[in-house]
């Protein structure tokens, strides 16, 4: 079984977002390619891109798919009508995104696990639902490696993705852990913060 037949959980919710981009500092730093967007626009195609990115995180987590494959299917059957209403440019947008977060994800996952199981206390990762696993991967690697999404949207994000796929008490446990990440690297999280301003 490949592609969405081995992966009903989100066959029907897919989206993404976002452009090129550059690394600065083992971060990336996103241009404003989107110019004039509203930041309802580029919210609704963030969240897009994150939903579109957890899919191919769960379908290579727990269906054993290649990562490109889960990924190149993911890009090439998203149903992105409702940003193609914008323009193919955004749609293409929502693509690169989710390919910035699923590739970054893949490239540091021994470091977001490490950090996920200091986290999580009496939660090894293979207790966790596949789900909040990808979420929680998803969400450290925004707020560790991606320059405009400020701490505290990747977190709230996180939870509503949670809250969308996964238990009842998935939002809480997201919530939970990030929140722990957040306590531990304040400083350094504002220390980049006032560089970046």
């Amino acid at each position: 079984m490949t592609g969405y037949e081995a992966f009903p959980l989100f066959r029907e919710t897919l989206f993404p977002k976002q452009a090129k981009n550059t690394v600065n500092r083992q971060r990336i730093v996103l241009p404003n390619a989107l110019g004039s967007m509203a930041s309802s626009s580029l919210k609704r195609l963030r969240r897009a891109a994150r939903e579109l990115a957890l899919n191919v995180l769960y379908q290579v987590d727990t269906c054993g798919m290649p990562f490109d494959e889960a990924l190149e299917t993911a890009l090439e059957f998203a149903d992105l009508s409702d940003l193609e209403t914008r323009g193919e440019a955004v749609a293409q947008e929502a693509r690169d995104y989710t390919r910035l977060l699923t590739e970054g994800v893949r490239s540091h996952k021994a470091e977001l696990d490490e950090q996920i199981s200091s986290l999580a206390v009496g939660w090894p990762l293979d207790r966790q639902p596949a789900v909040d696993r990808n979420v929680l991967r998803l969400a450290l690697y925004e707020i560790a490696h991606v320059d405009s999404v400020p701490p505290i949207v990747a977190v709230d994000e996180a939870v509503e993705l949670a809250k969308k796929y996964s238990t009842a008490e998935s939002g809480k446990f997201i919530n939970g852990v990030l929140a722990g990440y957040l306590r531990e690297h304040k400083e350094e999280l504002e220390a980049e913060s006032n560089s970046d301003s």
